[in-house]
């Protein structure tokens, strides 16, 4: 199975969403983000300034990772200080 087809059989398992631990749909998102962004470079596609639906979706899957990394790491630091 290419990596294509298994991460569009993963997207197929929105049932089961919700019982996964939410670093695990990050990871899948940064799957994503990295799968799409490699297609794109191997057609030469000049994501820079580009309104296609690919790129729109990258741009907002990273900010949509960013905003969970900088609410993750908040959150792991103000747990961390109060067990110290």
């Amino acid at each position: 199975m290419g990596q294509e087809c298994h991460w569009l059989s993963c997207l197929n398992q929105f049932d089961d969403l919700a019982n996964k631990p939410i670093h695990t749909v990050h990871a899948s998102l940064l799957y994503g983000i990295n799968l799409i962004g490699t297609r794109n470079k191997q057609m030469e596609h000049e994501s820079k300034g580009c309104d296609c639906e690919s790129c729109t979706w990258i741009r907002d899957a990273q900010k949509l990772s960013l905003e969970f990394s900088n609410s993750f790491a908040w959150t792991f630091s103000t747990d961390h200080t109060t067990n110290a």
